[in-house]
């Protein structure tokens, strides 16, 4: 575990940028509708991301994507407002398998 502050993290955070296409289905008026939308890496780490989107999320929500070739689902954990955005932190529903 790593300690960062007053906050106890299991995994380091390793500073990071890039794009980071993602899809995510909601629920408009009683039809599901899916999303696709873009986000940007802040930081990553082994078990999730830090993100920053236009596109509104909320805790909970499932996003699916492709990380380093794989596709994967993340769940949304924590998510602040900041000037327009979204800063989101994800973790990794299906870690990859390790060798």
């Amino acid at each position: 575990m790593v300690s960062s502050g007053k906050h106890i993290r299991r995994y380091e955070r390793i500073p990071a940028s890039g794009d980071f296409p993602f899809s995510l289905s909601r629920i408009e008026l009683g039809q599901r509708k899916e999303v696709n939308s873009k986000a940007e890496i802040l930081n990553t780490s082994e078990g999730g991301l830090c993100i920053k989107t236009p596109t509104p999320l909320e805790v909970g929500n499932i996003l699916n994507f492709e990380f380093s070739g794989e596709k994967r689902q993340a769940m949304v954990k924590w998510v602040m407002r900041e000037e327009g955005f979204y800063i989101a932190g994800i973790m990794f529903i299906n870690p990859r398998a390790r060798t």
